[in-house]
């Protein structure tokens, strides 16, 4: 995650270079990184895959994050919006942050808590993985998810997300 990453605000400029002005979102990386740590925490599958993603391709595992599943106890929706994220009109759980590149966070019960992940082709990612898991979404679709680690006994879940034109 880029804490730099923030709110453009278009000035008058005729500089296409000079039309945006970046500020950073420190209240929301926080909040991210600290909930994608405790999933990390909370299941070593991910975690496990977490570090080969960094060591074999040197991508981190927050950078690819579509959306995060937050029960109420790991953060409330105050916190959510105290860290700058908005409702999103389409579902009254989710919250996306309009200054920066930030995962969605759909604060819900802790029965649906965990991470999706957003990936190319969901399933290549199974079979690479060795995973054969029912999958919603036909190739070609807008969007296409499948589980990878499902949610049990307090361990949070893993998803796969892959998402055309959206």
């Amino acid at each position: 995650m880029n804490s730099t990453i923030a709110t453009p605000t278009v000035s008058p400029s005729t500089s296409v270079f000079d039309q945006y002005k970046w500020e950073p979102q420190p209240d929301a990386e926080r909040l991210v990184q600290r909930l994608v740590a405790d999933f990390l925490g909370s299941n070593a599958w991910a975690a496990a895959f977490a570090d080969r993603l960094y060591k074999d391709a040197g991508v981190r595992f927050a950078d690819v994050v579509d959306h995060v599943h937050v029960p109420p106890a790991a953060a409330s929706v105050a916190d959510v919006l105290a860290a700058g994220f908005e409702p999103v009109p389409a579902d009254r759980h989710a919250y996306a942050h309009p200054g920066g590149i930030f995962p969605t966070l759909v604060v819900g019960p802790p029965a649906d808590h965990g991470v999706a992940v957003r990936v190319e082709s969901v399933a290549d990612f199974l079979a690479i993985h060795g995973m054969c898991a029912e999958h919603t979404g036909r190739p070609g679709d807008r969007v296409r998810t499948a589980p990878v680690v499902p949610a049990a006994a307090g361990v949070p879940g893993l998803a796969v997300v892959e998402r055309h034109g959206c």
